[in-house]
């Protein structure tokens, strides 16, 4: 009986779906935040469109991300984010589902 260990093989396909599961969750929270915002377009023009995804980075074990107002106009999303959250509710109603995810896409 021969074994064949496709140790290498496993640990790129893991690492592949983990990113593009962090990449997919993260642009649901950057919509998420974009649809339920509570300012007016009026009173912040263009920040809606400013929300976006970060590059997705992988450093040894970790795969992370980020997502916000982080073009032009990011600092004025800060003001508005402390005053009342409109990117961290999007992150607590679509962080979560990153796990099932994962789960999903890992199924064989």
């Amino acid at each position: 009986m021969s074994f064949t260990f496709h140790g290498k093989e496993v640990a790129s396909h893991v690492i592949s779906e983990a990113r593009f599961a962090v990449e997919e969750t993260l642009h649901e929270a950057a919509e998420e935040a974009k649809r339920s915002h509570w300012w007016t377009k009026r009173r912040a023009a263009g920040l809606e469109t400013q929300i976006q995804v970060g590059p997705i980075e992988h450093v040894g074990s970790v795969i992370r991300g980020t997502f916000g107002a982080t073009k032009g106009q990011g600092f004025y999303g800060l003001f508005l984010e402390r005053r009342v959250p409109y990117l961290r509710p999007a992150a607590d109603a679509t962080f979560p589902k990153l796990a099932v995810k994962l789960r999903n896409r890992l199924r064989w």
